[in-house]
């Protein structure tokens, strides 16, 4: 397939020192990078960020995950890898040669062509602990989960979006269905080996985009919703296949999304995919909150002995310090161990032993009566300006067939203030999950 002229995002390899230099934009120079978080526990680097100069100007850029680009002028810069991994690493899937991959595009042009349909799913989604999105090294993770074959020394360089079973993937491009065991650059990208496609067919689809040199793979499936042949067309947007109860890395259920650029040779993070599908073909979604302050108690590890409603008096009051901030990378779901945690796999006695935790927001409004929309599992205390305006469980069992957490399923009459709202919510993980969503608005449940 021609790559098209105008085809962005590119992906450069550069090293310290090294410049690109792209139709339309100013050179880009890599300055050097840091590790800016370590997963000790699965012994890989849980957050890095690289110094770039952008025609003039010196920017930080943070490196994969679920980060967005930075913008400087006409360009976004995105970070992609950073080669800082031990030297016996098996890096042949990932290709990378230098010290850094950048993604760079161009400011206000889409990833890809919009259309009406995008994103793989109709609903915001649930995110999942970061440790399963793009580039998790899973180099030792015999220390926390025994040696299973296969999970020793790779990288997981797709997307995992939490899910329940049977619920509709839709195609995000108008494409043709490949298989994989013929499938050249596929095998030669480490994507599949050459002698399992056969075996991985009914549990996976393989989808070449026909308008960019774009592969997408689509992992632990039910099944197809109709009996696909290599060579196949689907729609954009059509229903090709259900997710299953398969893919439970890291206790829950997800779809598995890779992104092959087949032009440049490269994975690529699928992420800002996501993320800009997303924001335009759900934005219905886009009044969700957040950004939130994160309040855990000093005395939460021991948690049956202290009062958490005077914990939660005291965030109310302002006379508690937040141990972080904490921002969605999309609207939507909210999930409470991200929230505890940049490296939820790291912090392990973290997340073992704190089920309660208090999030504080803020936001604005115009009018003086509205709704709170809700959805969250455990159990939830709303307090909206210093007053109670909620109080429930959910009980929904995490089970393979059943959905947890129903966003906007709970609707809460309540007065704002014009101007400034202040919205704090004592959460409660009854087990190791916790997922929540809320927005505010107004009396006719419109957006405010």
């Amino acid at each position: 397939m021609k790559e098209p002229s105008h085809f962005y995002p590119r992906y450069v390899d550069l090293n310290k020192g090294e410049s690109v230099s792209l139709p339309g934009l100013p050179r880009i120079t890599l300055l050097g990078k840091q590790i800016v978080l370590r997963d000790e526990t699965l012994n890989r680097i849980a957050e890095s960020a690289v110094h770039v100069k952008v025609g003039a100007r010196k920017v930080t850029v943070p490196v994969g995950l679920e980060h967005e680009s930075v913008a400087v002028g006409d360009v976004c810069v995105g970070g992609e890898l950073t080669l800082d991994y031990p030297k016996d690493f098996p890096n042949e899937r990932l290709r990378l040669t230098k010290a850094a991959r950048l993604r760079i595009s161009k400011r206000g042009v889409p990833l890809l062509p919009p259309d009406k349909y995008g994103y793989p799913f109709d609903m915001p989604w649930n995110n999942g602990a970061r440790s399963q999105a793009w580039l998790a090294v899973c180099y030792s993770l015999a220390r926390i989960e025994g040696d299973p074959a296969g999970k020793i020394g790779r990288y997981h360089d797709g997307y995992d979006i939490g899910v329940w079973e049977g619920l509709t993937v839709r195609s995000v491009c108008r494409g043709k269905v490949a298989r994989a065991r013929a499938y050249k650059a596929c095998v030669e990208c480490g994507l599949m080996r050459p002698n399992v496609g056969t075996k991985r067919e009914p549990h996976s689809l393989l989808i070449e985009d026909l308008e960019r040199p774009l592969l997408f793979y689509y992992g632990h499936l039910s099944g197809c919703a109709r009996t696909f042949r290599a060579g196949d067309t689907i729609e954009k947007g059509e229903v090709c296949a259900y997710t299953s109860i398969r893919g439970a890395s890291g206790g829950w259920y997800h779809l598995h999304l890779t992104i092959l650029d087949l032009a440049q040779r490269v994975r690529v993070n699928p992420f800002p995919f996501l993320r800009e599908w997303y924001l335009n073909t759900l934005p219905h979604y886009a009044d969700f909150l957040t950004d939130f302050a994160v309040h855990v108690s000093s005395e939460r590890w021991n948690n049956q002995a202290y009062d958490r409603m005077a914990f939660v008096n005291k965030v109310v009051a302002g006379r508690a310090k937040p141990i972080r901030r904490y921002r969605a990378s999309v609207p939507g779901c909210i999930y409470l161990r991200d929230a505890i945690s940049p490296a939820p796999v790291a912090n392990i006695r973290e997340n073992e032993h704190q089920p309660f935790l208090v999030l504080a927001s803020e936001f604005r409004s115009r009018v003086g009566t509205g709704e709170l929309w809700l959805g969250h599992t455990g159990k939830v205390t709303a307090i909206l300006n210093g007053k109670l305006v909620y109080s429930g469980e959910n009980k929904t069992p995490y089970e393979r067939h059943v959905r947890p957490m129903q966003p906007d399923s709970v609707m809460i009459k309540c007065r704002y203030r014009k101007g400034r709202n202040r919205l704090v919510l004592a959460c409660e993980r009854t087990n190791v999950f916790g997922v929540l969503s809320v927005r505010p608005r107004d009396a006719y449940g419109c957006p405010m």
